[in-house]
């Protein structure tokens, strides 16, 4: 494997790298979570990253420490931990869609009870709604949404049919309550 280490790019060449490992003809699912700091993180993703229903899918853990604990004020990013997960579910043909899609689903179901929230930009609103901000900065959003874009010009959140409108979604876990365990 050769090393990348400060060359220079292109904006052409950064879209022509993301075609490679995204190709056209595939089918994709992705979600992601912010795994709590105080949880086992190996066994909550075990099965993630043991069960991948595709030879094209992946799993991702990323260690968010020490960043995770900066204090993120001001900012609508104001959902972290110390632990981001991630899946990118990739397969080719249309007769697996429901079988990769519900093994997203079932995966995440598992894997919420144990998390903060999720990231907004992994995230589709029209099969799981998660919290994704801050309590505080949720709201302050949504104030700064109704005071300036108040008809919705600017697209909302793309959950199904487009329901939450310029009221936004609920900043809540939509599957499985939040519980310790």
């Amino acid at each position: 494997m050769g090393h990348w280490f400060c060359k220079s790019t292109s904006l052409e060449q950064e879209y022509n790298d993301q075609a490679r490992a995204s190709p056209e003809g595939h089918r994709y699912t992705a979600d992601n979570a912010y795994i709590c700091n105080d949880a086992n993180v190996s066994e909550i993703l075990e099965e993630a990253f043991t069960t991948l229903p595709s030879r094209k899918a992946f799993a991702l853990w990323y260690s968010m420490a020490p960043v995770s604990r900066c204090l993120l004020e001001n900012m609508a990013l104001s959902m972290q931990s110390d632990h981001y997960f991630a899946l990118y579910t990739v397969w080719e043909h249309k007769e697996d869609d429901e079988r990769c899609q519900n093994w997203v689903k079932n995966i995440m179901r598992g894997v919420e009870i144990h998390s903060e929230g999720a990231y907004l930009g992994d995230s589709d609103f029209q099969v799981r709604r998660t919290r994704f901000w801050g309590e505080k900065e949720g709201i302050r959003l949504h104030d700064i949404r109704r005071k300036w874009d108040p008809l919705g010009t600017i697209c909302g959140y793309l959950d199904a049919g487009d329901i939450s409108g310029v009221n936004g979604l609920e900043n809540v876990h939509e599957w499985v309550a939040k519980v310790k365990i």
